[in-house]
């Protein structure tokens, strides 16, 4: 199906968070499921699942603990390009192979090779003139951790930035702050109840080309063609896309405003005074994503040296064609899930036996709108009203989704020795039709830990060893939904 993500699953909640924005300082434990395993997880379990856990409070003084982390980072490799005498040379050499003369002389080579004629002859390094050698990252964050019997908690904030690799880059950065906050509190002996809180601003502010442009262009420029002038002016480059230029907001920007926020209430009731072991949990899962995202294209010189009158020319950057523009777009989506699980544990002597069904509901909705405009006549007005209605576009689109799941699990123990694990999930997506929109997912597995054996015992460089086998089936709805539907051709 082309789709080769594996499934995240934060805090038991599928799609709760981005685990490549969460605070890695919150993180307990991450676990991989690989194998049959990942079939408790249905029809999205086909490229494996990952779990992580977030750290929650604990009985224990508070604790204030702070985490700075300075980093600088630098491209693996930059490739060597041509200086000015080498460009020349080779030029030379390809109009002699076409039977053409010679385009530069033995003194214009000379000149770039001294570096004694910056205006006439410079010696540009596009590289090393776009790209810094260091770029510091920052990373902050500040955590209060403890408890007592009834209640516990886990707080945490932190604060990132990553700037641009670019020597001149006007500001332009990565920003994050976030917030999360798990809480548990015992209500009685037997009934806890969970509150987890989490919010977090990601602010990219970029160039109106990007970093894949600016690089482009540095490869379409010659070294013979000023990055800068004597006085600081910018060269004319290529089509006038100067690269120096290109990784500032001199002719634009694009900033991506992403909010994110999740709430997360759950409990678990043990239900010893029915049967020891009993135990009934669940909780209900809420996330909220927004996204504001602006580009807006400016006008902006480069300069040409006129050596008649010794004056540097303004010629407009880029396509001279091109006014100021705007794309301005809102995003909206959301997730709620509810989980609900009635479950056994219990040891009878050497026998062990662990258990639960459950039921899970997610449902999920968004909506984008989008719109343009082109021709402004002045970039210090950066609104959509500035623009010409003329070529205006305007857009938008929405969406839903939902899930519905029953599942169970079966874990048989004997003596820390010999294991058995049967997991069932019937899963239903909205992807497929009614008639075929259910799935079953069973799996079964069983384990023997050798290490445990007394013939295992004498053997003293292996502390656990253990023998596993699976089986299970795992499906893919990472499709586009509604194939199902004919569609109606409303021309």
């Amino acid at each position: 199906l082309g789709y080769n993500s594996p499934l995240i699953v934060i805090d038991g909640v599928v799609g709760f968070d981005d685990m490549q924005r969460i605070n890695p300082n919150d993180v307990e434990s991450i676990t991989v499921l690989k194998d049959a395993s990942a079939a408790i997880y249905g029809a999205q379990a086909a490229n494996g699942v990952i779990l992580v856990t977030r750290k929650r409070g604990k009985i224990q003084k508070p604790t204030l603990t702070y985490t700075g982390n300075l980093t600088f980072t630098q491209p693996t490799r930059l490739p060597k390009l041509m200086s000015s005498s080498q460009y020349a040379q080779a030029e030379n050499e390809y109009l002699q192979s076409a039977g053409q003369p010679k385009k530069w002389t033995d003194l214009d080579i000379k000149a770039w090779q001294d570096n004694t004629d910056p205006i006439g002859h410079p010696n540009t390094n596009w590289m090393e003139e776009v790209y810094k050698k260091w770029t510091p990252q920052y990373m902050n964050t500040l955590s209060l951790t403890g408890g007592t019997d009834n209640v516990r908690y886990y707080l945490s904030g932190q604060l990132t930035k990553e700037d641009a690799n670019f020597k001149r880059n006007d500001g332009l950065a990565y920003k994050q702050r976030q917030f999360h906050a798990a809480i548990d509190f015992d209500v009685t002996k037997d009934l806890t109840m969970s509150v987890d809180l989490n919010t977090r601003v990601q602010d990219k502010q970029s160039s109106f080309f990007g970093s894949g442009n600016s690089q482009v262009q540095i490869f379409l420029q010659s070294p013979i063609t000023p990055a800068y002038y004597p006085n600081g002016l910018e060269g004319p480059s290529q089509f006038g896309y100067n690269p120096v230029l290109l990784g500032t907001k001199v002719p634009g920007y694009t900033n991506t405003i992403t909010g994110v926020n999740t709430i997360k209430g759950s409990f678990k009731w043990k239900l010893n005074k029915l049967l020891k072991g009993l135990y009934v949990d669940g909780f209900a899962a809420s996330s909220k994503t927004s996204i504001d995202y602006k580009r807006f294209q400016k006008i902006w010189n480069v300069y040409s040296y006129d050596k008649s009158t010794d004056e540097y020319v303004p010629i407009r950057g880029g396509q001279e064609s091109l006014n100021p523009n705007l794309q301005q777009q809102e995003s909206k989506a959301g997730n709620t899930t509810y989980n609900i699980k009635l479950g056994y544990q219990q040891k009878f002597g050497k026998h062990s036996i662990d258990g639960f069904v459950a039921y899970e509901q997610n449902e999920g909705s968004g909506f984008n709108i989008a719109a343009t405009r082109r021709d402004y006549t002045t970039d210090q007005i950066e609104q959509l009203f500035a623009g010409s209605s003329v070529g205006l576009t305007n857009n938008g689109s929405a969406y839903e989704n939902a899930r519905q799941n029953y599942f169970g699990r079966f874990n048989y123990g004997y003596n820390n020795k010999y294991y058995l694990n049967v997991t069932m999930r019937y899963d239903g997506s909205q992807n497929f039709p009614s008639s075929n929109r259910f799935g079953l997912f069973p799996s079964i597995s069983a384990a023997w830990r050798i290490s445990q054996e007394d013939f295992m015992k004498k053997v003293v460089f292996i502390n656990d060893l253990k023998i596993r086998g699976s089986w299970g089936k795992m499906g893919n709805d990472a499709i586009p939904p509604f194939q199902y539907l004919q569609p109606i051709n409303t021309d």
